[in-house]
């Protein structure tokens, strides 16, 4: 305890502007880091995927997993990339989708 004090006496002893050991890394320690998002609201979930609700409440809504916090709805990252593969369409070459070229 008392070699902590001395090193932050030491420190407020340096002339303004210059940053000691401690102070970086005090510093380093208190700023805040980004953390990535586990789970969206609704609306977020519908910002992320570029629907309205109301698609979302008719088409989306039913087939994934909701966390429910009280009346918060959150809706895992996760599950949202899961919806998606799932219901992913493969674009087929003209020619080689259903009914055309048939005569």
């Amino acid at each position: 305890m008392r070699a902590r004090l001395l090193r932050r006496v030491a420190c407020q002893a340096r002339p303004i502007g210059a940053r000691c050991e401690l102070a970086r890394r005090e510093a380093d320690v208190t700023e805040p880091t980004e953390v990535p998002r586990l789970a969206l609201s609704v609306g977020e979930a519908c910002q992320a995927l570029g629907i309205s609700w109301d698609l979302w409440h008719h088409h989306v809504e039913h087939e994934v997993r909701v966390i429910r916090l009280g009346r918060r709805k959150l809706i895992a990252v996760a599950e949202l990339e899961r919806w998606l593969e799932e219901h992913g369409e493969r674009v087929l070459e003209q020619g080689h989708g259903r009914g055309v070229g048939r005569g």
